[in-house]
């Protein structure tokens, strides 16, 4: 039996996910940082499936069209509200933030991965003044 008491009051249960948000806020959460191997030098795409408009990946990348993250406390962040409006159109979502989970297994082409944004896992969330999300 698993016995779960005040200690578990406050835990979240957080694997990687991507906020996106309708101002053209992307954010990857330190679980997604860790998954992706996100760093300084890296760069990332977000790759939407010609057949399945609603389907979206990211791959990592150091190519010269990557787009440049930059770290905010424990995640890393970029910004582009003609990219985040583009997805959250494509997912028929309405103009607002929102968290998805980023599967743990990505689909690899020619050897490179890409890590599929799980648009079913979406829920809205509310940013606070300190950049936290609750």
């Amino acid at each position: 039996m698993t016995i779960f008491d005040n200690r578990y009051v406050n835990e979240r249960v957080l694997g990687p996910d991507i906020g996106i948000s309708s101002i053209g806020l992307v954010q990857f959460n330190a679980a997604a940082v860790e998954l992706l191997g996100l760093t300084d030098d890296k760069k990332v795409l977000l790759v939407q499936d010609k057949d399945k408009l609603g389907d979206w990946y990211i791959m990592v990348t150091h190519g010269t069209y990557g787009i440049r993250i930059r770290k905010f406390k424990k995640s890393f962040i970029f910004q582009s509200k003609y990219i985040t409006t583009t997805f959250l159109k494509s997912c028929g979502f309405e103009s607002a933030t929102y968290r998805m989970k980023i599967s743990i297994s990505p689909l690899n082409i020619d050897g490179v991965p890409y890590y599929l944004i799980i648009t079913k896992s979406a829920h809205k969330s509310i940013y606070k003044k300190d950049g936290n999300t609750k």
